[in-house]
């Protein structure tokens, strides 16, 4: 398509598709500028946000009402490579917001999200000028997507208001933030809200944050992936905590009974013997384990008691010797 010109556009003569491609990809900025201000189809104008350079996108955006498209540039704006400016109408390339919970640093560059914040302003969720939003109006967002928007840019009191909204429920967003956010209590507010048993399970196998993944663990009920966990994963702990929930509770003691007697040492090799009844497995360890400490443990769960005087009396004079 051949470039439109400036009496094209005065003239009527341009499509509105011609005006949006003349918004975006033109080298002369005047014409671009001039593009926006006859362009008045609102999915093409949120087009011209997204993938236009920054001041038309901004000109762009201030013609922009309609709230569904709004929606698409808080969630798209800043994903797209075509565009090099620099912000011209926001002034530095970082911007700090602050909350009453402290300050956070929400904005980078100019990466789209500057846009992003200003369609959530014409949404009315945000006001730039006083860098602060109101939490009330959050509780009321049902579009999972704007509520994505926020969590990903908001400061920390914004952010745990959009994740406490009860409309959030996009299971893959609550994974995202369950396994990545940095703050602990955001993470477990996710994971709360996780219906998803593969999710959890895989958060409880891949999470990064050990806290996050044994949430996930008490929230699988899935005997299946709970046997998988118990038997596979890389934690003692998580391990214990899947072999608790299982119901073959033959299959919960082999957890305990690999854990008991192959990690060195540690809480959850004393958590395991607690939690073995299995008097093979308890006698091999009260007799033959190398710290004296483990032997006293697995002979306190033995139904011989006479076995475990034996062992106690051995204990000491080994310490006696020693």
């Amino acid at each position: 398509m051949s470039e439109i010109t400036k009496n094209d556009i005065i003239n009527g003569k341009a499509t509105q598709e011609e005006l949006a491609e003349t918004a975006k990809k033109s080298e002369d900025r005047n014409l671009r500028k001039l593009a926006v201000d006859y362009l008045t189809d609102h999915e093409l104008l949120a087009d011209v946000v997204i993938n236009g350079d920054s001041i038309i996108r901004y000109i762009a955006l201030e013609k922009l009402t309609d709230p569904a498209e709004l929606a698409e540039v808080a969630k798209n704006a800043g994903n797209s490579s075509d565009y090099e400016d620099e912000f011209e109408y926001y002034g530095d390339e970082s911007a700090n917001f602050h909350g009453e919970d402290g300050e956070y640093i929400i904005i980078t560059g100019d990466d789209g999200s500057k846009a992003r914040l200003k369609a959530l302003e014409k949404l009315k969720y945000l006001d730039i000028s006083e860098n602060t939003l109101q939490k009330e109006l959050i509780k009321k967002i049902i579009n999972n997507t704007i509520l994505g928007v926020i969590i990903e840019n908001g400061h920390y009191s914004l952010r745990k208001a959009a994740i406490e909204n009860d409309n959030l429920i996009d299971q893959s967003l609550l994974e995202n933030i369950a396994k990545n956010d940095e703050i602990e209590f955001l993470r477990k507010t996710a994971i709360k809200k996780i219906t998803n048993q593969e999710i959890l399970a895989d958060i409880a196998n891949y999470g990064k944050y050990i806290g996050t993944c044994r949430s996930a663990v008490y929230k699988i009920t899935d005997q299946a992936l709970l046997i998988n966990i118990a038997k596979n994963n890389t934690h003692s702990d998580l391990r214990i905590n899947a072999a608790v929930k299982l119901i073959d509770h033959k299959l919960a003691q082999e957890v305990y009974a690999d854990i008991a007697k192959n990690k060195n040492s540690g809480i959850e090799r004393k958590e395991a013997i607690e939690r073995l009844t299995d008097q093979s497995v308890l006698t091999d360890i009260a007799k033959n384990d190398k710290y004296s400490y483990y032997r006293i443990e697995a002979a306190r769960k033995l139904y011989n008691q006479n076995l475990s005087q034996v062992i106690y009396t051995d204990i000491r004079i080994f310490h006696m010797n020693a």
